[in-house]
This record gives C-alpha cells, sequence and structure tokens, in this order.
C-alpha cells in the first residue's frame, strides 16, 4: 500500500489496522486451542519506505555520454557502463574492471549530483562490498530523500512521479526503499513476545541476518555458519 499511496496514506494506515486485527484473531484462536503458552509470536518487517515524488534515470545520463548505445527504437545495443536499479539505490555495472572506466563514470555522476543534489552517496565497490552489496558492481549510488531510480535509457535524466501513471504504470511509485541503512526514519520492526522470550527488552539495534539464527535457536536448530548472530537478549530458555 505504501509503495503505491504513500508511507503516510490512508490506504496504508488502514491496511496497519488490517493486519493487527488478523494479529488479533491469531492471538485468540490460540487461546481458545490451548497453545497460547506454548506459542511465541513474531512480527517482522524487511524495510520501511520514504515518499518520493521524482525518478532518476541514471542511463539516460550514460546514453547521453556514449557508455550506452541504443537503437532506433530506443533499445540497447552495447554499452561500457550501465545502472541496474534497486529502487532507492541503484548499481553501476561496466563490462570490465577498467580502473580509469569506472573513475570517469564516477565523476560524470558527481559532477551531474553537483548541479541536481539528487543522490545521497556513490559507493566505491569496495565500499559496496562492505556494506554486503553486489561485489560485482562497479559503484551504488543512493538517491537523496525523495528520489528514486529507474532503468529507463530514454526521455529526462530527472522526471517527476506522475501521479495517473502510479499503480498504472510498472516501477512508478510514490514510495519506495533503497538500500542504505543510515537515512532518518528508515527503520522496520521486529517484535517477539511469549514461549522463550525474556519480557520487556528493547535494542536499539539489530540486523535482518539476525533474524533466522535467532528463530532458529528458539526451534532447538543450528544455522551454523549464516551471517548474523542469534540475539541472545531477546531469549529466556528457562520459559522453554
Amino acid at each position: 500500500m505504501r509503495h503505491y499511496y504513500g508511507f503516510n496514506s490512508k490506504e496504508a494506515k488502514e491496511a496497519l489496522k488490517k493486519h493487527d486485527e488478523r494479529l488479533g484473531d491469531i492471538v485468540k484462536i490460540l487461546k481458545e486451542e490451548k497453545m497460547h503458552d506454548n506459542s511465541t509470536i513474531i512480527v517482522l518487517g524487511d524495510h520501511s519506505s520514504l515518499d518520493e515524488d521524482k525518478i532518476i534515470n541514471i542511463n539516460v545520463l550514460l546514453r547521453e555520454n556514449r557508455y550506452i548505445n541504443v537503437d532506433t527504437n530506443g533499445k540497447i545495443i552495447d554499452y561500457r557502463a550501465i545502472g541496474k536499479n534497486c529502487d532507492g539505490s541503484t548499481y553501476i555495472y561496466t563490462k570490465n574492471n577498467n580502473k580509469e572506466l569506472i573513475s570517469q563514470i564516477y565523476n560524470l555522476i558527481d559532477k551531474f549530483n553537483q548541479e541536481h543534489n539528487c543522490i545521497e552517496a556513490i559507493y566505491t565497490n569496495l565500499e559496496a562490498k562492505k556494506l554486503g552489496a553486489d561485489p560485482d558492481c562497479a559503484l551504488m549510488l543512493e538517491a537523496n530523500k525523495g528520489y528514486y531510480f529507474l532503468d529507463n535509457v530514454t526521455g529526462k535524466v530527472i522526471d517527476e512521479v506522475k501521479p495517473d501513471e502510479v499503480g498504472q504504470v510498472p516501477h512508478i511509485t510514490r514510495s519506495t526503499h533503497g538500500y542504505s541503512p543510515f537515512k532518518k526514519d528508515y527503520t522496520t520492526v521486529f517484535l517477539i513476545a511469549g514461549k522463550g522470550i525474556e519480557e520487556g527488552i528493547i535494542l536499539d539495534e539489530m540486523k535482518l541476518v539476525d533474524e533466522g539464527p535467532t528463530m532458529a535457536r528458539l526451534l532447538g536448530l543450528d544455522l551454523k555458519d549464516t551471517e548474523g548472530r542469534i540475539i541472545e537478549e531477546f531469549l529466556n530458555m528457562n520459559k522453554r
């Protein structure tokens, strides 16, 4: 709902109320079936989102500077560098790891951003890998608040989100998310209660990759060499 109607929209709030009602129904059934005391209930999200009204078509910039070649129908026939969007972020790939080429692309995007201030960060390959992003990218871009990326190679580099296209034209949205974990108010939720859980514990920070190992421990399993840690602070094995 937030993608199509906005983060704080009436439709998004109504959807949250429906989820709350469904959760209440689950708890009610667990109690009626005498299963509640032996159950652990988890509510989680995978990401938050931010409202946006502008699109960055970074491939248009690359095409205009001859890093992407298209035919008369606007279809890509060859490229030296190309962007692949992840909504609020985008990866830049090159056909090889030519440092001079990557430096040219970095400088091109940096100069463009100095004029338009639409990109929050330009990450190098090393910086992107440290964040856990695609190790094969040449660069990774994170959009400023209010912007997100698409892969169009024709049209404007920066375009407006047209309200009548939201939900009608593929990938046109009012709210989305990128890769960066550093934006303000860009967090999601992890709520856990019931069997095996210590009450009243609040953590300021955890990672999505911590969820699997923690839930596995509750089930008496060990995921072994997976990324992430078991959130021991939540657990009270005496309540198992």
